[in-house]
């Protein structure tokens, strides 16, 4: 039994130095003042944890500092207590490693467009601001509320014209608006762009896009080019021209104006006459101040094999007039709906393969 002794003793000798290191262990005192905390390593020191700081403060490398955010910590509500060499990113709102220089910023932000036109102020990545081109220098311009270089022709990859097609009447007019793109996707800032028109009797388009439907009816492609490059895009307008006589009924598609061929329109004891590729069918009843007690029933059936579609239907006539009417749509699967409107304000209905709608003056022109 003594033989085994000093093993018992050295084991519990190693159980004390053990219980010596751990944290605020009462066993060992740190008598140093400023070093008043025993940590895990048996090192004194001023703190071991958070809990060893004040309110407002952290314990880092053993020293209580005044609390910042770290590393990839949300910044936003205040973006000056990041930590030291970070930064308060504004395009994360996130404290992210510091820049030393302008040339640090594309890689700090690989996924910000037109990175390189970046600058590192004060450890931090950001674009000179703007609200317009003139507040940028050396012939940047101002994009989103940035200054930004404006791309070359090779940057450039495609450019859209939206609404991709419009259906206009002699003197009115639709806006036409295009973007460029770059390779990556991005928007090309600053582009400039030519309008050009290849039927300008039928839709003629000035410098800024606007459209104004000439005294020819029919379609047009619209132009758009990306200043000084051979970069192109288009979009279509269909034209109707004002009616010299009689009545043309216009049938086209109130989502996309795209005109629907086929429909079988009545009017009065006319017809029945199906519409073009325009969506026309013309008439030689008329309705005008020589006959101002005219009663005209407009009826309009979408063939089976057009599909399915919410169309409008106008009736264009000689003279300015107004003519109130209701519309009503019957047909085998739905109950008759009826709805008021006037001339000057197309009617749109949902319609379906076989539907008819039927128009009818509820009282004459004035």
């Amino acid at each position: 039994m003594k033989a085994k002794l000093p093993i018992i003793m050295l084991l519990a000798t190693l159980t004390l130095g053990m219980a010596a290191c751990s944290d605020d262990d009462t066993t060992t005192v740190c008598t140093d003042p400023a070093l008043p905390n025993r940590c895990l390593d048996g090192t004194c020191q001023a703190c071991c944890s958070d809990e060893h700081c004040g309110a407002e403060q952290m314990c880092r490398n053993n020293v209580c500092v005044e609390y910042c955010k770290e590393e990839e910590e949300d910044c936003s509500n205040d973006p000056g207590n990041c930590c030291l060499g970070l930064c308060c990113d504004v395009f994360t709102n996130k404290c992210l490693a510091e820049c030393t220089a302008d040339a640090d910023c594309p890689a700090l932000h690989p996924a910000v467009a037109f990175g390189a036109d970046m600058k590192c102020d004060s450890g931090c990545c950001d674009f000179d601001n703007c609200q317009k081109d003139v507040d940028c220098p050396g012939g940047k311009v101002c994009f989103d509320g940035n200054c930004v270089t404006k791309p070359v022709c090779g940057d450039v990859d495609i450019c859209r014209v939206l609404p991709e097609s419009a259906v206009v009447k002699e003197g009115t007019t639709a806006q036409f608006a295009v973007t460029a793109y770059l390779k990556s996707g991005a928007v090309a800032p600053g582009m400039t762009f030519a309008w050009e028109s290849d039927v300008p009797a039928r839709a003629a388009v000035d410098a800024a896009g606007l459209v104004t439907g000439g005294n020819e009816t029919g379609e047009a492609l619209i132009t758009a080019r990306v200043a000084g490059c051979d970069i192109t895009c288009t979009a279509e307008t269909t034209n109707y021209a004002n009616v010299a006589s009689g009545t043309r009924v216009l049938v086209i598609d109130a989502l996309t104006g795209a005109a629907v061929e086929g429909a079988v329109v009545e009017v009065g004891a006319e017809g029945p006459v199906n519409t073009d590729a325009l969506g026309v069918a013309e008439f030689a009843a008329e309705l005008s101040p020589a006959n101002p007690a005219a009663e005209l029933q407009f009826q309009v059936k979408v063939a089976s094999n057009v599909g399915s579609h919410f169309i409008q239907v106008s009736a264009l006539l000689r003279s300015a007039m107004r003519l109130s009417r209701s519309a009503c749509l019957s047909s085998t699967r739905s109950a008759m709906a009826c709805f008021e409107s006037w001339a000057a304000s197309p009617v749109g209905l949902s319609t379906w393969p076989g539907a008819t709608m039927s128009y009818s003056p509820s009282r004459p022109i004035r």
